[in-house]
């Protein structure tokens, strides 16, 4: 015994926790409470496990992963019963959750260099966090959907845990602001909320700088009433695969969630904000240069057309990781606007192997069809990279008159010399035969445009699974 103090010892799965006192008011809600202590004020427990942040995340995963998997449901703190439903929202509740999940987004330090953007980051994790749980829809068995549900030992979802609820990466999660509403709104609601927040607050940044930028608004076509799914083992490899390239943006997007390839194109805008790591996900890079990587704007289009990307193999040593980095003049500014990618899945959209658009654009088959550099000639939505892009196509506003040959553009947007690119082209630069690319060149033309479908598409991909179900905010 120690004196003057009780000492209780819980079992709760693998997590053993001590209490200083044996009269606990409530019991942990969550296998994840259990782990970091007794129950006390919001926010208030530290972690039982004590070590690095990378140490305490894989303690956590040991500890709260079950036979099948483990969950969002169980990983978030609640001072009380932990809804699987919404019961009722109004509009003032809506805005109280956006408003707990942008007190989190302005609480992160603003520095935004060539190797760190917090802000950028982290919005990135918690827009990934919402697709990836809508994403594994199956229209089958009508299961999955944005049910407030992935599983975080899918490889897929690596890095999500940070901003989910660990905090490892910034010191901050999204159940920070979600133990303010776990007894009253479901976390399959709060996460799509927790969503458009980000969104419209990195729009928002956009329009600080241009305020005659069109807007967008969530709010209006939000409806809650989603159930949250407990455990969703089903989820597990439900993703699509980048190494697969345009087949896996159809087996998902178009044939599982009952998108059109144009709102397809559209969600995918979201790769905008934050970045992949080598870490998390086996590749490594900014989709758009790091400044645009904190605005949700249509810089992801003009990255993927207005600039030149040639392969990378085995990213860092990895067979079954392959992407694509710049090759054109921009490549030498990287170390002060970051490091560039793009994934197969993003690419194709625009461009294919061969000249005819029927076989998808993929690094790691690219050689085979002479296939190095994936870049557009700059007559192709002149318009678009002048406005969108001050004025530069890959990376620079010299735009050599040598068409058709384009031997000159060709060096300076794929660093290669060859007269007719016979030896270099993805398909033909002067007509890309992607399975999006009209869609793309829309996009990168009108960011109006981009923001109307992305909204037709986000309402699709946040109600699929609960059609009829769906109330709007009282």
């Amino acid at each position: 015994m120690i004196r003057g103090q009780q000492v209780c010892l819980f079992l709760l799965g693998l997590a053993l926790v001590w209490a200083d006192d044996c009269d606990v008011e409530a019991e942990p809600t969550s296998l994840l409470q259990a782990v970091k202590g007794s129950a006390g004020s919001a926010g208030s427990a530290a972690p039982y496990f004590k070590g690095t942040a990378k140490e305490t995340k894989e303690h956590h995963m040991d500890v709260l992963k079950g036979p099948t998997g483990l969950f969002p449901y169980n990983v978030m703190t609640c001072q009380g019963e932990q809804t699987v439903s919404t019961k009722s929202m109004t509009s003032a509740k809506y805005d109280e959750v956006v408003n707990k999940v942008l007190e989190l987004y302005n609480k992160l330090d603003s520095t935004c260099v060539a190797t760190n953007c917090p802000r950028a980051e982290w919005s990135g994790c918690v827009l990934r966090i919402a697709g990836h749980d809508f994403m594994d829809y199956n229209p089958q068995t009508h299961t999955g959907g944005a049910n407030g549900c992935i599983d975080l030992t899918d490889p897929d979802n690596g890095g999500l845990a940070e901003c989910l609820y660990t905090g490892a990466e910034f010191g901050i999660s999204i159940a920070d602001a979600y133990e303010f509403f776990c007894t009253e709104v479901s976390l399959a609601d709060f996460i799509v909320i927790a969503g458009q927040a980000i969104i419209e607050k990195t729009r928002q940044n956009v329009l600080d700088i241009n305020p005659k930028a069109p807007s967008i608004t969530l709010k209006d076509i939000f409806k809650w009433g989603r159930d949250t799914a407990t455990t969703c083992p089903e989820s597990h490899g439900s993703l699509p695969n980048p190494e697969e390239s345009c087949g896996d943006v159809e087996k998902v997007f178009v044939k599982n969630m009952g998108l059109t390839w144009r709102r397809a194109t559209a969600l995918m805008g979201v790769h905008t904000l934050g970045r992949c790591r080598i870490e998390n996900s086996g590749y490594d890079g900014w989709w758009s240069n790091v400044w645009n990587s904190q605005l949700f704007n249509n810089n992801y289009y003009i990255a993927i057309a207005a600039k030149g990307w040639v392969t990378q193999l085995a990213v860092n040593g990895n067979p079954k990781k392959n992407q694509w980095v710049l090759g054109d003049y921009e490549k030498n500014r990287e170390a002060k606007r970051g490091h560039q990618m793009m994934l197969n899945t993003d690419l194709c959209l625009a461009f294919s192997n061969d000249n005819k658009g029927k076989v998808d654009l993929n690094a790691k088959t690219a050689v085979d069809y002479g296939c190095r550099c994936a870049w557009m000639g700059p007559l192709e939505a002149k318009d678009a990279w002048i406005r969108y892009n001050k004025g530069k196509f890959c990376g620079t506003k010299d735009i050599p008159d040598d068409f058709p040959r384009w031997t000159r553009q060709r060096e300076i947007c794929c660093d290669m010399h060859d007269p007719y690119g016979r030896h270099t082209d993805c398909g033909k630069p002067e007509r890309p035969r992607g399975r999006a690319w009209g869609d793309v060149k829309s996009f990168m033309s009108s960011e109006a445009a981009w923001l109307q479908v992305f909204k037709e598409a986000w309402i699709i991909s946040t109600s699929n699974g609960f059609e009829g179900k769906l109330k709007n905010l009282q």
